[in-house]
């Protein structure tokens, strides 16, 4: 399902990527198909705090080690994708990094 089928029928136009990038994550050396959880010492609010946009405004991140209700499940990160496509109806140049 593309994020266009999902807004334009409500109304809201989503413009085409300028770039995509697929990473295969079960084969990545450093992730191995690997998930986030919250280690010894620290809370979830450090999922909300990776969730936060960078350089004023312009960069957004998304994937399940953003959404803290619902992260380590794939649905936590499709999730995040629709919170992040919500920041592009500004018009606004903006770079969307999701990681899933």
């Amino acid at each position: 399902m593309k994020s266009k089928d999902i807004f334009n029928p409500k109304g809201i136009v989503v413009p085409d990527p300028v770039q995509a990038v697929c990473i295969w994550w079960g084969k990545d050396h450093f992730a191995y198909g690997s998930y986030s959880y919250v280690a010894v010492g620290f809370s979830g609010d450090d999922y909300d705090i990776l969730a936060e946009s960078v350089w004023n405004e312009r960069v957004f991140f998304a994937g399940e080690a953003t959404n803290k209700q619902y992260h380590a499940t794939m649905h936590g990160a499709f999730l995040s994708v629709l919170r992040g496509c919500k920041h592009f109806e500004s018009g606004k140049e903006k770079v969307f990094h999701a990681c899933f």
